[in-house]
């Protein structure tokens, strides 16, 4: 079940559906971007709610064109956590060369709504992180 709730829910960001997305995230959500993005001045470190998460998707839209997705690979339950190993693929607004990168999002869980979720460029440090090196 948390592998098909995983789908849809890339499914949904991938269609800029962040409504079916909110669905399930807690009101207290915090996304955090990955760290490479934040220290690049792409982001802020930290988005908080439904309405911080969508600013965020929005300046990544900004950046990439809207033209970013992503594809997953693996699902790992961690009990109150749930790993999510993708493949990212994007394209660049200003020059629109494509780009492809690993992407990984940690989720804690609470009552079944992902409380916070970090974001990860690297399948190898994700599993690293959460002890599944």
């Amino acid at each position: 079940m948390l592998a098909r709730v995983a789908q849809r829910v890339l499914e949904a960001y991938n269609r800029r559906d962040l409504d079916l997305v909110a669905l399930f995230s807690d009101p207290e959500f915090e996304y955090r971007p990955g760290r490479d993005w934040v220290d690049g001045g792409l982001v802020d470190a930290s988005y908080r709610g439904m309405s911080g998460y969508r600013r965020y998707v929005a300046n990544a839209d900004q950046v990439w064109a809207g033209q970013n997705w992503l594809t997953p690979r693996e699902l790992v339950d961690l009990g109150d956590r749930l790993l999510i190993l993708a493949d990212g693929d994007m394209r660049a607004q200003g020059s629109g060369v494509p780009l492809s990168q690993e992407f990984a999002l940690l989720c804690t869980l609470k009552r079944g709504l992902t409380i916070t979720a970090q974001e990860y460029y690297d399948h190898a440090e994700a599993l690293r992180v959460v002890g599944l090196s």
